[in-house]
């Protein structure tokens, strides 16, 4: 089915109108009933979907083409063809980066990933407490 929706941009459409407005009201849901300081939203399609603006603040992790198509083929065992498709149909990373408050570049090395999550994690704090 992936194969054949990311080949059909009609049947994409299709089951974009049907999943993503369903989608959206379970994320304000689950929004609306976070008892946490602050709520993290993880969405791949977060731009492209505008869940952007159910946001106060957007955090990107971004990787590049080549390491996310690298995770996708290891993860869920697609042909690096199908994984192209899927990454072309999405917004580019470099809107994603003009759209988002913070990014942090996930190279694959968790100590780097968290020593900018750290205090990024205080900045939301600090934020939520104002």
């Amino acid at each position: 089915m992936r194969e054949y929706i990311f080949q059909s941009p009609e049947a994409r459409k299709t089951l974009e109108s049907i999943t993503h407005p369903a989608i959206r009201t379970s994320i304000i849901q689950q929004l609306h009933a976070a008892q946490s300081p602050y709520a993290i939203l993880v969405s791949p399609l977060l731009f492209e979907t505008n869940q952007h603006e159910l946001t106060q603040h957007t955090l990107l992790i971004d990787a590049t083409i080549e390491l996310q198509i690298e995770r996708a083929s290891q993860r869920d065992g697609q042909n690096i063809e199908q994984i192209r498709n899927i990454i072309a149909a999405q917004m580019s990373r470099e809107q994603k980066q003009t759209m988002a408050d913070d990014i942090v570049l996930n190279d694959g090395h968790l100590d780097h990933l968290y020593a900018h999550l750290r205090p990024l994690h205080q900045k939301y704090l600090n934020m939520a407490a104002s």
